[in-house]
């Protein structure tokens, strides 16, 4: 008899799955699905090892006995080489899980394309992996919850709507705030201070809202006209809508 051939090996597939800001509830049709039908699904985590926001939704939808935590030294800051052995690492145990199973999903806070791990996981896999499949599913952004938790309007009619990471500094907050349109801003916990002149000097201040941990039991929203006083949180989102008279004033 002839020796009965092994299967093949299953096409590599990774899915970068976007879990929102953090509400169980804001996790879209498709997004369940594929982490339903994923066979692991690889949540990032600090190096210090507690639970993460993104994690932390998976496990209303999926078994944890699917999921694969994986360290992406996510509170480094500086050491940009220890960062980046981390992310290494990181892709060579997806690289191998990839190999094995045809499908692997990647759960990311938010949005996959939005300032996500995920950029640079996919980065790196595309190298390790040859003809990998990379594929992405979007997610509601922390500033739609603040938008709707605090009844906050983004943009209207012909209104520039500006995404701005303080991490980059806050020249550049400031520069957004001096322009037209609505700004918002993320990763700002830690210049709380500088967000807060910011907005004092350029006069947006008076109706910025803020916003951490949105839809969990720890939530925090402070409405238009409360100061930001204090440490934040890192993950903190902030948004300062444009100026509006009349209805339909912009169209």
């Amino acid at each position: 008899m002839r020796p009965v051939a092994p299967p093949p090996a299953p096409a590599a597939r990774l899915v970068g799955i976007g879990m929102g800001p953090g509400d169980p509830e804001l996790v879209t049709v498709k997004a369940v699905r594929l982490l339903t039908e994923a066979d692991v699904v690889v949540v990032p985590v600090m190096d210090s090892g507690e639970t993460g926001r993104a994690e932390a939704t998976v496990l209303h939808h999926a078994a944890a006995a699917k999921v694969e935590r994986i360290v992406f030294a996510l509170n480094e800051r500086q050491d940009r080489a220890r960062r980046e052995a981390a992310w290494d690492a990181a892709g060579a145990r997806v690289a191998e899980l990839l190999r094995t199973h045809g499908l692997v999903a990647f759960a990311t806070i938010g949005d996959p394309n939005v300032y996500s791990t995920f950029t640079y996981l996919a980065q790196t896999l595309t190298a390790l992996i040859p003809g990998l499949a990379v594929e992405t599913v979007p997610g509601i952004t922390a500033m739609q919850d603040l938008a709707a938790r605090s009844g906050t309007v983004l943009a209207e009619g012909t209104e520039p709507l500006t995404l701005v990471p303080v991490t980059a500094g806050s020249a550049v907050l400031r520069d957004a705030l001096a322009g037209p349109g609505t700004v918002v801003a993320y990763k700002f916990g830690r210049l709380a201070a500088e967000v807060k002149a910011a907005l004092a000097d350029t006069g947006r201040d008076r109706d910025a809202v803020w916003g951490a941990s949105l839809g969990l039991p720890d939530e925090q929203i402070r409405p238009a006209g409360h100061p930001l006083d204090g440490p934040l949180p890192y993950l903190s989102t902030l948004i300062a809508p444009a100026t509006r008279t009349t209805r339909g004033g912009k169209l």
